[in-house]
């Protein structure tokens, strides 16, 4: 029960509004005297306060401001009442600090509502800064376990618990953490948004927006965005856990993917891609470590939304966002990036799995970009002679310098390995030794950051 102080010189009055509030629920601790109801803010704290503005002796502009200096009373919502109508004597109570301000007469039932209203929004706010703080301290024992090597496992941040670190990148650290509402396993990604010169709210505005479109993309390969948290310093993207691996190591484990798991995984990603295109989102950092291979079978493609807010973080002339190795030369020389791009990133990783070896990535910056923008790569087929020539084919078309001579769309991709996959009748069964053995690996191979796209 919230417990109102209620003060007004007229005796009447005062007992009137104290029937009605008491009716309303609320608790009244009641007086004619501003000296008594400071007294009772010593000895009974209020959670509210209703002041009439005009008192013998004093005002109930200088109780307001005698309770608002009181660390009892400091940030409890305030109705100001009085006879006093003008718009310069409202306009005087609100400036002085009072949270509403209502003149005389008036209907009980609207003092009522007032007081309300005024309270749920004091508790509405007391509770988002008790979730801050909380959020904070979270932030702060994740933050020394990470410093220290220590475990993670029992931190609470919300609803959810942390358990242990999946991976740890230049752009975030994953968790693996239990929803303890909805009682299922996530996955949950932490981004520091603290960067010199930038506004921390402008940043975690920009990753909400972006979690938000990724959060609408729903379709079986992609992997699903749950929820958002943040604090002042961090924002954390609650995601579906896939129980498994990057498809980076799952390439280490095995060498090399035959060209009917490829067909499979080429079929996955091309998919999640086009359902994503049709709504006008781009990956802008598709490559192996984004492709999840579940131990249950599952083909996920990680991270919608995450990219296209780093990306917007690369600043300065020709500053640009990505994964050398994996972005198209057109992206190289600083044009847009587009869905064209997207499929240049496919047909990089599908090369991978089928060669076991990258075609432009050696390691130098400057050398993998100058391949990117000049080396032909020998089609996957001369290096694997098992790799089927139709799928060799498809490859190089993704790998085009020309973005125009690329295909027109991810659906027209997943469309031809639709085709493949009922002619050849084939079935997607992981590996189950291999997942083991990657498993068993540090992920991360091809990371993602920003360059300057100048002499490219």
């Amino acid at each position: 029960m919230t417990r109102v102080l209620l003060v007004d010189d007229d005796a009447d009055l005062l007992a009137s509004l104290q029937e009605l509030l008491q009716q309303a629920g609320f608790e009244i601790i009641a007086t004619t005297s501003a000296a008594e109801a400071m007294r009772f803010v010593e000895e009974l704290p209020p959670q509210a306060a209703v002041v009439d503005v005009v008192m013998p002796g004093s005002s109930g502009f200088d109780l307001m401001r005698a309770l608002r200096g009181h660390p009892n009373t400091a940030h409890i919502p305030i109705l100001l009442i009085s006879g006093l109508a003008s718009g310069r004597d409202k306009v005087r109570g609100l400036a002085a600090g009072a949270d509403d301000y209502l003149s005389k007469p008036f209907d009980p039932e609207e003092l009522t509502l007032r007081l309300v209203k005024l309270v749920a929004l004091y508790e509405q706010k007391e509770g988002q800064g008790e979730k801050a703080a909380e959020a904070e301290r979270a932030l702060r024992e994740i933050e020394r376990a990470l410093a220290e090597g220590a475990p993670v496992r029992g931190i609470a941040l919300g609803r959810y618990q942390l358990d242990t670190v999946l991976g740890e990148g230049g752009n975030g650290v994953v968790f693996r953490a239990f929803d303890r509402t909805l009682l299922r396993p996530v996955a949950i990604k932490m981004f520091h948004v603290t960067e010199e010169g930038e506004d921390p709210s402008e940043l975690r505005s920009s990753l909400l927006r972006e979690a938000v479109l990724a959060a609408r993309l729903s379709h079986p390969h992609i992997v699903a965005v749950y929820d958002f948290q943040e604090t002042r310093r961090a924002a954390f993207i609650v995601m579906e856990l896939v129980e498994g691996v990057g498809l980076d190591r799952y390439i280490l484990a095995k060498q090399t993917l035959s060209s009917e798991e490829v067909i499979t995984v080429g079929w996955a990603v091309s998919q999640a891609l086009a359902c994503a295109h049709n709504q006008k989102i781009v990956h802008r950092d598709l490559k192996p470590g984004n492709v999840l291979i579940g131990r249950d079978g599952a083909i996920k493609v990680s991270d919608f939304g995450i990219a296209t807010f780093l990306s917007s973080q690369a600043k300065g002339p020709g500053a640009i966002f990505g994964t050398p190795g994996f972005l198209a030369p057109e992206c190289i020389r600083g044009l847009p990036y587009d869905e064209k791009g997207d499929l240049f990133a496919l047909g990089v990783t599908l090369y991978l799995c089928l060669t076991g070896k990258s075609p432009f990535s050696v390691g130098e910056l400057v050398q993998t970009l100058e391949r990117t923008l000049l080396y032909d790569p020998p089609p996957p087929r001369e290096v694997n002679p098992a790799v089927f020539e139709e799928l060799s084919h498809l490859v190089m078309r993704l790998l085009a310098k020309d973005r125009s001579k690329r295909p027109s769309s991810a659906g027209e991709v997943a469309s031809t390995f639709e085709r493949w996959v009922r002619d050849k009748k084939l079935r997607w069964e992981p590996d189950l030794g291999a997942l083991e053995r990657a498993a068993a690996r540090r992920g991360g191979f091809f990371r993602s950051t920003i360059f300057s796209s100048r002499g490219a």
